[in-house]
């Protein structure tokens, strides 16, 4: 009878909880965590001896990223999917996926409505630059000769700046 009465304990205190709970629908967060807590503590340690932790282990380092070699010809697109399969263990279809979702990003980005920059992290910045538009005879200096000389009319217009950044310009030096 003891063994019984020991055993229905906290299956009586889960159930008396629950009714609890159902009663006061505003505790139903709090209560059932509590009581679930409870009941997983106490039929533990009556089953389970108490285990000791081991020290969590620090997180594996990601191997850093290897130096770029350089590439004798250039690539086309079809290349460039290869190499992205090759380098990282991936199927071309994955490869070429990855390549469609950059080229969606920069031209999404570079829309009329979108944001207007696009920035490849360390390697390139792409910025749109409106221009404003010129009327005709608005002087400008002609390059050759340094003279002012009236100049057309030219409508307004947005101009592409790619700017480097510092991984492509330490590739360009060294």
């Amino acid at each position: 009878e003891k063994a019984l009465r020991s055993a229905l304990s906290p299956i009586s205190k889960l159930v008396t909880s629950l009714i609890f709970v159902l009663v006061r629908p505003n505790l139903v967060a709090t209560s059932c965590v509590a009581i679930f807590q409870t009941h997983k503590e106490t039929t533990l340690a009556k089953t389970t001896p108490a285990k000791t932790t081991p020290a969590k282990q620090p997180a594996a380092k990601l191997p850093a990223a290897a130096k770029a070699k350089p590439v004798k010809e250039a690539l086309t697109k079809t290349a460039l999917v290869n190499l992205i399969a090759d380098e990282n263990g991936l199927t071309r279809d994955v490869a070429k996926g990855v390549l469609a979702t950059i080229e969606a990003a920069m031209t999404g980005s570079i829309h009329p409505r979108g944001v207007g920059e696009f920035t490849f992290p360390g390697l390139f910045k792409i910025a749109l630059q409106k221009v404003p538009a010129r009327k005709a005879g608005t002087l400008i200096r002609n390059p050759s000769t340094g003279e002012m000389v009236p100049g057309a009319a030219k409508p307004a217009s947005m101009r592409v700046k790619i700017r480097a950044l510092s991984k492509l310009k330490a590739a360009a030096i060294s």
